[in-house]
């Protein structure tokens, strides 16, 4: 197909009548319209749902480009010629297919130019309010579009007007100049904060919250409007992650994600219940470990409602029931190997006078089954690795111990045959893995899926779990290591967090930036509790005095959570000695030592060193009588970590938190975007060589169908095509632009 201009193919010339929705289609607002017959609310309505549908047509193709070109799928031979040059870098034509549309993403940043351009001029009368939410909500889905574009094209033009005529060479030449993940002026998030609009956007959604038009009807369920909505924090969050260049950037990403989860009150008991896991019968001595995935199922199942208990979906793209309630958005799960089928039904509906029945229209998506034929993308070697190397941590019900943790060889991440299950396809004898993520199917106590598949009508753009690990990769980054180890490991439970220190800093040798702090208050208290977050140093612990985004001690916010990594791995308690920080940050410290090419003697000893220079000499431990610990100055000599150290550990964290969010998000369609997002932190980070962050990324991708466990032979880079085009560095990350 040939490539198409952004200006010919979509100009928006289209007055406030030619956005307004059918009668049939999903995204009628279900509100009240006045009756003195004002109608500027049902224009400015019309034309924002216009916008919605927009982002409907994009939103396939946004989660096969993040998912096709990561590390956690692979290609079958029954894949595309389409899918196979995205998911193999061959460099692909824009436009050669529907996923690859760069046009997409400007359908809707035009109409949200020819919304902003319009709506100032419209008499609001009584419904200021309104607009305002809305209007709010249209920078913020146009920066959302901006996001994208730069995250699959790169460099990028930059268009804030309506684009009113074929042929203005702005593809090539634009006016308003063009927008990148480059620092300086071209940055995107310079260039989106430079006329104070987002800032507007976001202050007015904290006044007037988001627009309420209740639910929609898709022909089989009642979808959430606000569920279709991007709230501001957490947009703004993503921006500065995505664009950051100093550690003042992440800090301000860590702020709005904090915000985004404390005022929602997203943490209260968020995803207590969420957990897949194991568990152990024993007959004669022998044990059998069973999965039990149906807590952790209905993550995979929201779309009608925000199911914070569970996982939950912040922001999603809804999918029609069937053709005459709008589009269908099914291509994902046949990718995926399903066959899926959409049928529209009629019945008529009889009252007791006569001459009012009517007839009822529905929708429905049906799930037939999986088929390998129809499999174009399989989880990869590398993910199904990834899984089944997690230890999985389970207190010892038979054990004279009640707090004894064992970690049984048979078990490994429960959320491996939740999202992947063995599957019996059709037509053919034998068992594959198919992914899960769209059309959840029962899954037995063994792995395997035993049918039952409904389709999930809804595409997730923003999870919680996604946004509690992009708050710890904030952290992480803004110097705070041990920190956003608890959002992995214990959660941010505020009774089992640290408390009772203050510090200054005294220098005592300037020339040489010696520096050690002097307490006002001479004590940290850690607890002892089973869930504490007993890693936290004194020295970060009083570090983090202060800032605002590290501050759990709210009860009625930060209580009743789990780890992230708990969520398939088991118990994160004191008493499993495996995934600790100081244990599981030295292994990954010298696992990536290793892969940049030390010996793994060599890596060994580097990781020691990194790890002592920042624990001093403290050789105390939590006991099982203490109601808490308490860490004195002779104890913990309070010092700071060299800043070889404090990067050494912060790599290694933000390695763990990839892991995460391959374990918890993956075949969503983000894992591309986090690998690209990473890498090119690690490429800033002046600790590490210019161009580390893209070997750690290529390395990850071009072994994705080796059967090895992470890091094992890390000499061995897979596809050495893959590997050598994407460790160059950013140029060969992108999709090619169609001008």
């Amino acid at each position: 197909m040939k490539a198409k201009s952004i200006t010919s193919l979509f100009v928006c010339l289209l007055g406030f009548s030619a956005f307004t929705s059918s009668c049939e289609d999903m995204l009628t607002p279900d509100i009240t319209i006045g009756s003195d017959g004002h109608r500027t609310i049902a224009d400015t309505v019309n034309n924002y749902l216009g916008i919605m549908r927009c982002v409907q047509q994009v939103a396939e193709q946004t989660v096969i480009l993040g998912e096709a070109r990561g590390d956690l799928v692979s290609t079958t031979s029954y894949t595309s010629d389409s899918i196979d040059r995205i998911a193999n870098f061959k460099n692909p034509v824009d436009g050669e297919n529907n996923l690859l549309n760069r046009a997409g993403y400007y359908k809707v940043i035009n109409h949200c130019n020819y919304y902003l351009a319009h709506v100032d001029s419209i008499k609001t009368l009584n419904y200021n309010y309104l607009m305002k939410k809305e209007v709010a909500q249209v920078i913020l889905t146009r920066a959302w579009a901006y996001m994208m574009l730069v995250q699959n094209y790169g460099r990028v033009p930059y268009i804030t007007v309506p684009v009113e005529s074929a042929g203005t060479g702005w593809e090539t030449n634009p006016a308003e100049g063009w927008v990148s993940l480059a620092a300086g002026e071209e940055n995107l998030l310079n260039r989106l904060m430079s006329t104070g609009l987002l800032e507007q956007a976001c202050a007015y959604e904290k006044l007037h919250g988001l627009p309420a038009y209740g639910t929609y009807n898709n022909g089989a369920v009642q979808m959430q409007s606000t569920l279709t909505m991007f709230p501001s924090d957490v947009i703004m969050g993503e921006l500065y992650l995505l664009c950051a260049q100093t550690k003042a950037d992440y800090e301000k990403a860590a702020q709005h994600f904090y915000n985004y989860l404390s005022d929602e009150k997203i943490c209260v008991g968020t995803i207590r219940s969420g957990r897949a896991i194991f568990t152990e019968s024993r007959n004669n001595g022998v044990s059998t470990y069973n999965l039990y995935s149906s807590d952790w199922a209905p993550y995979l199942k929201a779309g009608n409602y925000k199911d914070v208990s569970s996982g939950g979906v912040i922001t999603y793209v809804p999918s029609a029931a069937s053709s005459n309630f709008g589009l269908v958005l099914k291509r994902i799960p046949e990718i995926y190997g399903f066959k899926v089928s959409s049928t529209t039904s009629t019945i008529t509906v009889e009252e007791s006078d006569p001459s009012k029945d009517y007839v009822s229209t529905s929708g429905n998506v049906a799930v037939q089954g999986a088929d390998y034929r129809l499999r174009q993308l399989q989880p990869s070697e590398g993910y199904v690795k990834l899984n089944e190397s997690q230890p999985y941590a389970m207190f010892d019900s038979y054990a004279t111990d009640a707090k004894a943790v064992t970690y049984p060889k048979e078990a490994h991440d429960a959320r491996l045959d939740a999202s992947a299950p063995y599957v019996h396809p059709m037509d053919i004898d034998g068992r594959m893995r198919f992914i899960h993520k769209f059309c959840m199917g029962y899954v037995d106590t063994k792995g395997e899926s035993g049918g039952g598949y409904s389709f999930r009508y809804s595409i997730p753009l923003y999870t919680i779990p996604q946004i509690y690990l992009h708050f710890a990769e904030a952290i992480n980054r803004a110097g705070f290591p041990r920190y956003a180890f608890t959002i992995l490991s214990h959660g941010l439970n505020a009774q089992y967090m640290p408390t009772g220190i203050l510090y200054k800093h005294v220098y005592t040798d300037v020339e040489n930036h010696a520096i050690y702090l002097e307490p006002i208050i001479d004590s940290v208290v850690v607890p002892a509790d089973d869930k504490g977050a007993n890693h936290i140093t004194p020295y970060e612990f009083a570090e983090a005095e202060g800032k605002d985004w590290l501050k759990f001690s709210d009860e009625g916010i930060w209580k009743n959570m789990y780890g992230i990594h708990e969520l398939g791995c088991g118990y994160s308690s004191q008493q499993n000695v495996r995934y600790t920080y100081d244990n599981v940050v030295e292994e990954r410290i010298a696992q990536e030592a290793s892969r940049s090419g030390l010996n793994l003697a060599a890596a060994r000893k580097y990781a020691r060193r990194m790890m002592d220079e920042d624990s001093g000499d403290d050789t105390t431990t939590p006991s099982d009588d203490d109601t808490a610990t308490v860490w004195t100055l002779h104890q913990l000599p309070i010092k700071a970590p060299s800043a070889e150290a404090l990067a050494a550990q912060i790599n290694a964290v933000e390695t763990l938190i990839a892991d995460e969010l391959a374990l918890q998000c993956a075949f969503e369609g983000f894992r591309y975007y986090d690998l690209m997002r990473m890498a090119r932190h690690k490429n800033l980070d002046t600790n590490f060589t210019a161009n580390y962050g893209s070997v750690w990324m290529a390395w990850l991708i071009a072994r994705r169908d080796l059967n090895l466990n992470p890091y094992e032979s890390p000499a061995n880079k897979g596809n050495t095509t893959i590997f050598n085009l994407l460790s160059q560095g950013e140029n060969g990350w992108y999709l090619s632009s169609p001008y």
